[in-house]
């Protein structure tokens, strides 16, 4: 089995060059679909000899129509049996993906995110380095811990010819195609940092949230209006809970479980570590 990734990004510089240089290596081919405006991602895609660099597709822009655009660049190599990662360079892996590539049990790996916000804490030097990355700059997590976890497609096994629905307008419309929802999920959930702002200045949203450069309607979901807005504060509409880390990450997975697994009893889904200690009950 080989593991096939597929990669959308956007003028994501501050950010860009370090995913590539730690991540680009787990993959035996990436497909790497680029709207950026400055050449910079193109350069960095351009020294790894496994990536196909690619621009955006010149059709209406959604979830499935990019991704079907990094698909037919690998799809005359890919075998069945193989596994396709959906990859953004603001999500750096806690566990490998290979790991999760298993022969027959399932064909889809549903992967948890610690969404890395700023922390009103981190204002001071943010302002004194508005061009580090986000990566040495953010130290706090949100989890979600008063309902279902929130997991995301990020990989399927090629099992059957995907289905890519090119001819929806939403642009939020699934990243994995659509006849891959109902297929067999893995019940071990692998973690990795989402770092949510990328874009660090008030200037680069618009006042409901939005990215002003994005064309699938990213950013946050409350109103951006100064500097102030972009921070973790417990009034804003995603704040459920954060944490602080610190560079030992084995902490984290004490915690969550290496990985975590998700399970659904009646009622309830319970979120389970590696030991079989319940970490989280919720209600659905």
């Amino acid at each position: 089995m080989k593991l096939y990734g597929i990669l959308i990004t956007k003028d994501d510089d501050l950010i860009v060059e370090e995913w590539f240089k730690e991540n680009h290596h787990l993959f035996h081919k990436l497909a790497v679909v680029d709207g950026s405006r400055a050449p910079l991602t193109e350069e960095i895609v351009r020294r790894y000899p496994n990536c196909i660099y690619l621009r955006d597709p010149d059709t209406h822009i959604t979830d499935q129509t990019l991704r079907k655009h990094g698909w037919d660049a690998i799809a005359g190599e890919i075998e069945l049996g193989d596994w396709v990662a959906i990859c953004h360079v603001d999500e750096f892996y806690l566990h490998d993906p290979r790991a999760m590539m298993v022969d027959g049990a399932f064909n889809v790996v549903l992967w948890l995110p610690l969404v890395m916000l700023p922390h009103p804490s981190e204002a001071e030097s943010w302002i004194r380095s508005r061009n580090k990355s986000p990566r040495q700059h953010f130290r706090h997590y949100w989890w979600r811990t008063t309902m279902t976890p929130h997991c995301e497609h990020r990989m399927f096994r090629y099992v059957k010819e995907p289905f890519w629905n090119t001819e929806i307008r939403k642009r939020g419309c699934g990243v994995i195609p659509h006849n891959y929802f109902q297929e067999t999920v893995c019940t071990a959930t692998p973690l990795y940092f989402h770092y949510k702002i990328v874009s660090l200045g008030a200037s680069a949203y618009g006042g409901d949230g939005q990215l002003k450069k994005s064309s699938l309607e990213t950013g946050l979901p409350g109103p951006v209006d100064t500097f102030a807005d972009l921070f973790f504060w417990e009034d804003h509409p995603f704040e459920d809970g954060y944490y602080r880390y610190d560079n030992d990450h084995s902490k984290i997975l004490e915690r969550f479980g290496n990985p975590p697994r998700i399970s659904a009893a009646g009622d309830k889904v319970i979120l389970v570590n590696d030991r079989g200690q319940d970490l989280m009950t919720i209600e659905r």
